[in-house]
């Protein structure tokens, strides 16, 4: 079956794996960086946590859309062009 993706759909895939990308980076930096002072660890912990939710519930929601267009695809009568 062929997957059919909406301009929005696509977006919103992309914008997950920016968001994951971001919030390991984030993560990593939390833990790479000396303490300056000027960024506390938690306050990167906190904002990694919550680009990572933020990506899962759009994936989640990209993944249920998309399964539901399948199946609407799958069960939506089509029109038989035959001659009579």
């Amino acid at each position: 079956m062929e997957k059919i993706f909406t301009k929005a759909e696509k977006i919103k895939l992309y914008l997950c794996v920016v968001l994951c990308g971001f919030a390991a980076l984030m993560l990593t930096a939390a833990f790479i960086v000396p303490p300056t002072g000027v960024i506390d660890q938690s306050v990167l912990i906190a904002l990694a946590e919550i680009l990572a939710f933020a990506a899962s519930l759009a994936g989640i929601n990209y993944s249920y859309s998309t399964k539901l267009r399948e199946l609407e695809l799958k069960y939506t009568p089509q029109n038989d062009k035959r001659e009579v």
